[in-house]
């Protein structure tokens, strides 16, 4: 998941704009497949709507390690943000500010407002106030390595927040450890899910890349490799970029051109406020009743067309992100304490924090209320009782 919302800025990679690359999934003799009105074998049918069960229940904590975080008591955490506006930064922020003053130690917030300088500039402010720990929320280390640099000459640890994909590890030469979502894995879950509402016909499936935001690439990757493994003659993904800044002028272009091509029957954008744009432009195409959309992220406001008649959004992966706030915690208060983060440097680091994941869709999100915290969504796990727990501060 990404905090989507962010000012186009931010992002700041060359690219090729409005580039279109056709992916087809290579069969093991290396041949191109094309869709096939024989669809999915029984046995791998069977497989992926053995996982889609599993994938769309409840989620489970699974933690690391106990160990004893008084002793981050009267610390000093700053947390950098990428962008203070941007909604999706409280909704991981305050939750990591609520679990970090429940042990003792105290959070300083700094608004980067979107911007590389403020960034670094906010950093250099924690080093100057003599803080114990930086937070770096989802921002590049390449853009921001004067800040890293600096905090590592201070002997300031910086944690990295959704740099990497979940297990990668921090960005080399960057921070000392990384907390962040299985993004490949997101893409994943969004196949199985494709495969079994598509209940093993053919997917012709159109992928929206954002380039310009890195992990979005490795939604896309899991995606593939999914459809490569259940999927190999009888699915088929092409994939069109559209950065941040074009998604309000070229998403729904994007959208109505490919499902002109009236085998198109998924259009699958990396993360769901692009449904904003997709969806409507699908209905409007009066391609509803033959496409459909599966997207990542789960956020309020747009998990709700889940909810909506006629809405061609039919699958939805997302991770809690008051459970995220908590999880950032965790890091923070092992490093804080002493004890070994769960991924630390150097990359790879071979597991994460195992923030949970779990695909919605029409049937199981009818039993909840959508205006209420998305903790709720995810089952009856008490996430907050169980990670203090670990710290031995219950």
């Amino acid at each position: 998941m990404v905090g989507i919302g962010r000012v186009p800025g931010r992002w700041r990679r060359p690219l090729l704009l409005g580039m279109v690359v056709a992916l087809p999934l290579a069969a093991c003799g290396g041949s191109t497949p094309t869709t096939t009105s024989q669809g999915m074998s029984a046995d791998a049918l069977a497989q992926v709507k053995a996982l889609y069960q599993k994938e769309s229940g409840p989620s489970q904590f699974q933690g690391g390690p106990a160990f004893d975080a008084t002793k981050a008591k009267g610390k000093k955490v700053w947390w950098i943000s990428n962008l203070g506006s941007n909604s999706f930064t409280p909704l991981i922020y305050n939750p990591f500010k609520e679990a970090m003053n429940a042990a003792g130690v105290q959070v300083t917030f700094f608004d980067g407002q979107g911007s590389a300088q403020e960034e670094i500039h906010g950093m250099q402010n924690a080093i100057a106030a003599k803080a114990d720990l930086i937070v770096d929320q989802d921002y590049p280390v390449a853009q921001t390595r004067a800040g890293f640099d600096a905090a590592k000459k201070a002997n300031i640890p910086v944690l990295e927040w959704a740099n990497n994909d979940e297990g990668a590890g921090p960005t080399p030469n960057g921070g000392v450890a990384e907390v962040t979502y299985a993004y490949k894995n997101a893409g994943v879950l969004m196949a199985d899910a494709i495969m079994t509402i598509s209940d093993g016909k053919p997917v012709n499936a159109v992928f929206i890349n954002s380039s310009d935001v890195e992990p979005a690439g490795e939604v896309g990757d899991g995606l593939k490799a999914e459809f490569q493994k259940y999927c190999p003659s009888a699915c088929k993904v092409t994939t069109k970029d559209v950065v941040i800044a074009d998604w309000s002028t070229k998403l729904a272009v994007t959208a109505s051109t490919s499902v002109a091509d009236t085998s198109v029957n998924w259009i699958v954008p990396a993360f769901d406020p692009e449904t904003a744009f997709v969806d409507p432009a699908i209905i409007q195409a009066g391609a509803a009743s033959r496409v459909k959309v599966c997207a990542y992220n789960a956020t309020k406001g747009n998990v709700d067309r889940l909810k909506q008649n006629g809405d061609p959004l039919t699958c939805d992966v997302g991770s809690p992100l008051g459970w995220s706030g908590y999880g950032i915690a965790d890091d923070a208060l092992r490093l804080l304490s002493g004890v070994t983060p769960i991924c630390k440097a150097p990359p790879p680091c071979g597991e994460g924090e195992k923030i949970p994941q779990r695909i919605f869709d029409r049937t199981n999100i009818q039993q909840y209320d959508l205006n209420a915290s998305d903790a709720t969504w995810y089952g009856p796990t008490d996430y907050k009782a169980a990670y203090k727990k670990l710290w031995g501060i219950g």
